[in-house]
């Protein structure tokens, strides 16, 4: 059944945004807004636009539009020199890569490259909206790969040192994500220098959020290496004692990552600080930060000078293991700790 032809300066805001005419339901999205979206109007273009836009806060509606065509007609008007047409592009293409199948659709119609042109754009809420798209996109797995495979976590650290601080967050999100990927990457990059860096950021979200990128990427071996030779732990013992306890548990869990090789635990013995703020963040009201700074202590105490200078943490790590659940991950973690300190040789 061919379409009907198109009406000036027809609007997508009621009942024409779901063409009922010769037997499409009321419910369902309408070919024609697809239609609209590739028609040479700017016009009706934007207010293709505005309807999608409206249209895709209903989930129901995101697998109606990749059926339909609409990703691919998305990726195409990336190009547009129209900056309210790139504004809204972005804004419906960051709600469909929220859903797995709207990822996948992503990666199928190869809007990759394209959306990454506007990582750069010269309007900043192309920009916002295009990073957003990004992080949504990494939140699973073959996105991620995807994304990775592209090349893009280059210009994601490159974009760190020159968005603001609203975008940088999403930035650093959108690095973890591919970070747990594949570190390679990253690795292959100044990603940790950028990294440490933010750790003394104004901001609590990016101090946490920096804190957990440099974790992810210390898991690797050649990661703790980075770590050691940018001095992470100098600037993450500091993290110990910040106001926000996100912040300390995500400082803590970073040093951990990094004191499984020998080098971190000697410069965790040698920051300032360090060590006393562990001692005192042991009996910390947040759970996960305790965790973090018990595997902390064990990993220091298997050097000999950190099994000394953590010694009179055993009484407190023996009630732990006393008092506790057997079958709790504190209670159990605390065990081990309990054990590398007090072996002897």
């Amino acid at each position: 059944m061919p379409l009907p032809p198109a009406t000036m300066g027809e609007t997508y805001l009621s009942q024409p945004l779901f063409y009922n005419a010769g037997g499409w339901s009321g419910d369902q999205l309408s070919p024609l807004l697809n239609r609209d979206l590739n028609s040479d109007d700017l016009n009706t273009r934007q207010n293709a636009l505005l309807a999608l836009c409206q249209a895709m806060h209903n989930p129901n509606h995101i697998s109606e539009a990749i059926q339909i065509g609409i990703v691919k007609s998305l990726t195409t008007l990336l190009k547009s020199p129209n900056v309210m047409v790139r504004e809204r592009t972005t804004e419906v293409l960051k709600v469909i890569a929220g859903h797995a199948v709207g990822r996948q659709a992503l990666i199928d119609e190869q809007t990759i490259m394209p959306l990454a042109e506007l990582l750069e754009d010269g309007a900043r809420l192309v920009r916002e909206n295009s990073h957003t798209a990004f992080h949504m996109l990494t939140s699973g797995p073959e996105g991620a790969n995807a994304v990775v495979d592209s090349g893009l976590v280059s210009v994601f650290v490159r974009r760190l040192a020159q968005e603001d601080d609203a975008i940088k967050l999403i930035v650093l999100k959108t690095l973890n994500n591919c970070i747990k990927c594949n570190p390679t990457p990253a690795l292959s990059c100044n990603t940790m220098v950028s990294l440490v860096g933010l750790l003394r950021h104004q901001d609590d979200d990016i101090r946490e959020q920096a804190a957990v990128d440099v974790m992810s990427l210390s898991f690797p071996f050649e990661g703790k290496a980075r770590a050691v030779q940018a001095n992470a732990i100098a600037a993450l013992a500091k993290l110990l004692k910040d106001s926000s306890v996100q912040v300390r548990t995500a400082a803590a869990g970073a040093i951990m990552a990094i004191t499984l090789q020998k080098e971190g635990k000697i410069q965790t013995l040698d920051a300032a600080g360090a060590i006393d703020a562990l001692k005192l963040l042991l009996s910390d009201d947040e759970k996960r930060l305790r965790l973090n700074v018990i595997k902390v202590m064990t990993n220091v105490g298997e050097h000999p000078a950190g099994r000394a200078i953590l010694k009179d943490q055993v009484p407190m790590l023996k009630l732990m293991c006393d008092s506790g659940d057997p079958m709790d991950i504190e209670t159990r973690s605390a065990a081990i700790a309990y054990k590398v300190l007090t072996w002897r040789p």
